[in-house]
């Protein structure tokens, strides 16, 4: 059972991370470097709603294993 959730765990970790892993290796730098300095002084809006509720919902259940990390393992 563990070594499945480890499992299950890596995969997940690896589809979640791969599009970082992917820009930070295999694309070039060049264009899209400068393009990027260009935009220093502008302002960055918040994140819509649509997006920030996900991100609260994983928080809450990362925070609720993490507390309750006692009471999971001695089940």
């Amino acid at each position: 059972m563990f070594v499945a959730v480890l499992l299950l765990s890596s995969l997940l970790n690896a589809i979640l991370f791969f599009r970082v892993i992917e820009r930070a290796y295999f694309e070039p730098v060049g264009d899209e470097h400068h393009a990027l300095q260009g935009q220093i002084g502008r302002t960055i809006a918040e994140a819509p709603l649509s997006l920030l509720i996900p991100l609260l919902l994983l928080t809450a259940g990362v925070l609720s294993v993490g507390l309750l990390s006692g009471k999971i393992v001695s089940v």
